[in-house]
């Protein structure tokens, strides 16, 4: 094949080249979902007729605007206990 210095990286033959749906490299931290919602992004993209990547891509970016645009609107992101519901109606 040719010879490669150390630390070449070899290209592929991946001709995507739409920003939305290339897979992220590898080094780049990715947070596992839960199980249940990978099922439920499968479907609403599969109803859409999106890939998977760019509905999550938009919901992602719909959500992180909705939260710094209007933060007193956003639900807590701890569960709410009995005691926090007690305090809170207090």
């Amino acid at each position: 094949m040719g010879s490669r210095t150390p630390g070449e990286v070899r290209r592929g033959t991946n001709r995507n080249t739409n920003p939305e749906t290339i897979m992220p490299r590898k080094g780049y931290y990715s947070p596992p979902l839960r199980r249940d919602l990978v099922k439920r992004l499968y479907f609403a993209a599969k109803d859409l007729r999106v890939p998977m990547t760019v509905l999550n891509d938009r919901l992602m970016e719909d959500s992180l605007s909705r939260i710094y645009e209007a933060p007193a609107k956003v639900i807590p992101l701890h569960r709410a206990t009995n005691q926090d519901t007690a305090t809170a109606a207090a």
